[in-house]
């Protein structure tokens, strides 16, 4: 919801600590998913080294992804190395 209302920071913040709360259950603290979206976000605050930690995550967690998936992986891998550029 923050980041269709134009606030990923509030966003990135929020899944932030989803994957940090000692409450959330296993499956919600190492969805690939939520590091996934973490990477796109990070990538367009700019944070290009919280963006990496997070592709790196995702990518570790999806060893053999399928088809949908790997769309996810390459559209957070374009928006760290557009990320990247700008930043360098």
């Amino acid at each position: 919801a923050f980041e269709q209302m134009g606030r990923s920071d509030s966003a990135a913040f929020y899944l932030e600590r989803a994957t940090t709360a000692s409450r959330m259950p296993e499956d919600v603290t190492a969805s690939p998913f939520v590091h996934q979206r973490l990477a796109v976000l990070y990538a367009r605050l700019g944070r290009v080294t919280d963006a990496e930690r997070h592709l790196a995550i995702a990518e570790h967690l999806w060893d053999r992804p399928d088809i949908s998936v790997r769309r996810k992986l390459d559209a957070a891998r374009a928006a760290v190395s557009v990320a990247r550029a700008m930043a360098g």
